[in-house]
């Protein structure tokens, strides 16, 4: 936990039952509860899908709740929640021949689930996973997603608020197998952060659409020299500051504050 400018020391919240690891944890808020979910299990292919609740903002936390077999929760990036309470989570798999998709939604803070159809790239042996939700307004919501072969990011739309979802294509943002994320700003516009890169996962760099993802315009580079820079996760405060952590070289977690006003600056100058 972050309290009074300073990182307090690391506590065990969630573990296997046998001491498995657990994956790619995503914390997120739903009405008054922070959920914790996470991945438990030897590998992606064998893992199961559990999250945990807490009721003081992450001073505590309730026993965990493993989810049904078949829904594994958001797989990397934070769920998206519908103006109507519905909370949509990215998901996918990574099956031994295929990658694919999934939105998976529930309506009750995780105690009853419901799938979407797969969502993936027509004809694309390897597929995609790790997807990332966003609004383009009144009823449209974009998907985007790390691709494993393509070397660039795909998309996906719905036009009925996560209902229903279009299959998958390639946009021109380039992508090396690499987790990305995304967010709306305050003011409608989308915030990505991406490795701009086809091979390596470097430079790390935050990118702004103006047009409903028509479109992006780099504005900031977070990382560009060797090494690895993977895994961001970001949000935008309440005070408008943007706040992206990373795996920054696999050894550790960076984070950084930005100032949105310079970024939506230069995302519109670009446009112009």
């Amino acid at each position: 936990m972050y309290e009074k400018g300073a990182w307090l020391p690391p506590k065990l919240v969630a573990s296997g039952p046998k001491r498995e690891p657990c994956w790619n944890p995503v914390l997120t808020k739903y009405k008054d509860q922070l959920l914790l979910f996470y991945k438990v299990g030897p590998n992606p292919q064998r893992w199961s899908g559990a999250f945990l609740t807490s009721n003081d903002e992450g001073a505590s936390w309730n026993p965990p709740t493993l989810l049904p077999a078949g829904i594994l929760g958001p797989i990397k990036n934070k769920p998206f929640i519908t103006s109507d309470g519905r909370m949509l989570c990215g998901s996918s798999v990574e099956s031994y021949e295929r990658w694919g998709c999934y939105i998976e939604t529930t309506s009750d803070g995780g105690q009853s689930w419901s799938k979407s159809a797969p969502i993936n790239i027509p004809d694309n042996l390897y597929g995609i996973i790790q997807p990332t939700v966003v609004s383009t307004g009144n009823q449209g919501l974009l998907l985007l997603a790390r691709t494993r072969n393509s070397k660039a990011i795909a998309k996906a739309s719905s036009n009925d608020q996560g209902i229903t979802w279009s299959q998958a294509s390639l946009t021109n943002l380039p992508n090396p197998n690499s987790g990305i994320d995304a967010i709306n700003l305050k003011g409608g516009e989308i915030l990505l952060v991406y490795n701009d890169s086809t091979k390596h996962r470097t430079p790390l760099v935050v990118a702004i659409s103006t047009d409903h993802g028509e479109t992006w315009a780099n504005v900031f580079t977070l990382e560009k020299e060797k090494g690895e820079y993977s895994y961001p996760a970001v949000i935008q405060k309440q005070a408008g500051t943007i706040v992206v952590a990373f795996t920054y070289k696999r050894k550790k977690i960076k984070v950084v504050t930005l100032d949105v006003e310079p970024l939506l600056k230069a995302a519109y100058h670009l446009k112009n």
